[in-house]
């Protein structure tokens, strides 16, 4: 067992050991020795919150190349500024605060109703990280107690701290929570948004799992870690996705929260959190049989199959079902990534054409539900002359018929 990122109580077992793999963004020419790390996935008995059991060093994360970025969802987020501008004592004249260039396109809204004191924290000039291919595993680290006064002292103090997508990376959630408490004006408010694991646990949905994804949340143990932050939930409303959908919780500093209280929750509900994790865990072997018999029998008459998407969730479904032999090579449109091989599988990556060129019958589908269906639309001609797409999120309409 070892300590709960969260309760801090020594209550979280191990449940599945997925071996050894690459950092998915670590792309190589092929050639390359890839370092590799161990990846194992537990959950804390007494709060119920599934964690990584040893995540990789900060260090080890840092992507080789400055191009490296992550896109995460962003239909909900006119709904979002319209609940920000509903907020008590919120007003045009209000600042905010975003934490990572994730919050670009939230403040960009907010300028656009009139919010003009709005900013977002420098990795390099207000966190000192002066490698220029830090991502979010730099900026949650280096965004501690430490360094609140001098941001203070530069922007003022905030009234609102808009937080998307980072709390799942935190390698010492306390001290990232407590640096944005110190931060966010006593009386002001701050917004978290993570993804939400639930369906992702119970549809046996393996791309959910990612090395860069310490913390695996769910409508409760999301309201756990806030709470045990020392902050009082204001608003919770959970944005359905057709692959992963977020959470949203919008806090205030709560100076009565103990920090590490006991949790107190109710057994059936524990319990609940238990069975669906360890149900996961316990399908990950007849979701690899499956996958394989899919594509063995699809290969026996067919050419080749492909896989569109090079990201850390096409990446996880290859090295996770351990199908890289059944699959011919990658298709990514990022020019930048054309001519490297996938981490851990070691597929060549061709740009989009290749659909085409190369005899390809089969067409696995690793992308967002957004650039899904785009894809689908743009390469039309594709299925009009056979060729079959097939996603790998089994909420997708076009999930793999297994």
């Amino acid at each position: 067992m070892k300590v709960c990122q969260v309760c801090k109580k020594k209550e979280c077992i191990k449940l599945i050991d997925f071996g050894e793999h690459p950092v998915c963004h670590k792309f190589t020419d092929g050639k390359e020795k890839e370092e590799k790390h161990s990846l194992a996935l537990g959950q804390c008995n007494c709060c119920g919150l599934v964690q990584l059991m040893s995540p990789i060093p900060v260090d080890k994360l840092i992507p080789r190349y400055d191009w490296i970025t992550y896109n995460e969802p962003e239909e909900h987020l006119d709904h979002l500024v319209n609940v920000i501008r509903n907020l008590p004592n919120i007003t045009k004249k209000s600042k905010v605060c975003g934490v990572s260039y994730k919050e670009d396109t939230t403040l960009a809204r907010l300028n656009n109703l009139g919010f003009e004191n709005t900013w977002r924290i420098d990795m390099n000039k207000d966190l000192g990280i002066s490698d220029k291919k830090a991502n979010l595993e730099s900026i949650q680290h280096y965004l501690k107690p430490g360094i609140v006064n001098s941001i203070h002292d530069k922007y003022g103090i905030p009234d609102l701290i808009i937080v998307r997508h980072i709390l799942e990376h935190t390698h010492d959630t306390h001290s990232f929570m407590l640096a944005l408490k110190k931060l966010v004006n006593p009386s002001g408010y701050i917004i978290f948004e993570v993804p939400d694991c639930t369906e992702g646990f119970e549809k046996f949905d393996y791309t959910t799992i990612w090395e860069e994804h310490i913390l695996y949340f769910t409508d409760l143990t999301f309201k756990n870690c806030l709470n045990s932050g020392g902050f009082l939930l204001h608003h919770f409303e959970k944005y359905n996705y057709s692959f992963e959908s977020v959470l949203i919780g919008i806090v205030k500093p709560d100076d009565n929260k103990n920090t590490f209280k006991n949790f107190n929750i109710e057994k059936n509900i524990l319990d609940r959190e238990i069975v669906r994790v360890q149900n996961f865990t316990e399908q990950l072997v007849k979701k690899q049989d499956s996958i394989k018999k899919f594509l063995k029998d699809f290969k026996q008459n067919h050419d080749n199959i492909v896989i569109f998407g090079t990201g850390h969730a096409a990446c996880m479904f290859i090295n996770l079902l351990g199908i890289k032999d059944l699959i011919d090579f990658a298709i990514d449109d990022n020019h930048k990534k054309k001519g490297f091989f996938t981490p851990g599988s070691k597929l060549p990556i061709h740009s989009s054409d290749a659909l085409t060129k190369n005899k390809t019958n089969l067409c696995l589908l690793g992308l967002s539900s957004e650039s899904e269906k785009k894809i689908i639309i743009k390469h039309k001609s594709f299925e009009e002359n056979g060729g079959i797409f097939a996603s790998i999120y089994p909420t997708s309409k076009y999930a793999i018929q297994v």
